[in-house]
């Protein structure tokens, strides 16, 4: 169970990566998963700071993930 998890995890971040914003009913659908599913694990990932959720959705964190990417490397 928790691979499932884990692989439902990093496809979310994939779609909102290519889709940038993306609403709850949307993703059930492209992941085969209920909402409460997909709203836990949004919760999840918005706690690794990988995306932000927003009313009825979520979007992918592009600009903050950039800017602490820069950080390390300097």
């Amino acid at each position: 169970m928790i691979v499932v998890a884990k692989k439902r995890r990093q496809e979310l971040v994939n779609l909102l990566k290519t889709n940038m914003l993306m609403n709850v009913q949307d993703l059930c659908v492209r992941l085969n998963a209920s909402p409460a599913t997909i709203r836990r694990e949004l919760i999840e990932l918005e706690k690794l700071g990988l995306i932000k959720r927003v009313s009825g959705g979520a979007c992918f964190r592009y600009r903050e993930i950039r800017l602490a990417a820069n950080m390390r490397a300097s």
